[in-house]
């Protein structure tokens, strides 16, 4: 049976992105984006509400992003969704859910100006292991 796991986003980068290495020499990024929607209120007004998002970026990506982004970038991102778990220093699980950028477009420069273009990310097969992300 056929499946998809696929997300697309525009909005601000909440922060730099965060470039790491993995010991095996792949290089990986952290940051986050803002995305905003309009809510009704009880009184039949309407409220901006933000929901964050966390981003991790891969290779050439996690690269580019870190070089020519920057805190409150325009962006496009389309990736994957996927939720991790890990056990806290008390013994407890905790889960946290992630999107794995495939795709990022620079909606606009770190000048402001707009622009269109896109940097892909190489195949998922070349994506370090899970277990290589120190986060």
């Amino acid at each position: 049976m056929y499946s998809m796991n696929k997300v697309q986003f525009v909005g601000h980068l909440g922060k730099d992105v965060d470039l790491r290495y993995s010991p095996a020499g792949n290089a990986f990024g952290s940051t986050s984006i803002a995305t905003s929607r309009r809510v009704k209120q009880s009184d039949g007004s309407y409220e901006d509400a933000t929901d964050w998002h966390n981003l991790v970026l891969m290779g050439k990506t996690a690269e580019n992003a870190h070089h020519h982004l920057s805190k409150g970038s325009y962006v496009f991102v389309e990736g994957r969704l996927q939720t991790r778990k890990w056990t806290d220093k008390e013994g407890n699980d905790k889960y946290t859910t992630e999107v794995i950028v495939n795709t990022i477009g620079y909606l606009e420069t770190k000048d402001g100006a707009a622009s269109g273009s896109q940097d892909q990310q190489a195949q998922p097969t070349d994506f370090p292991e899970d277990s290589d992300i120190p986060f």
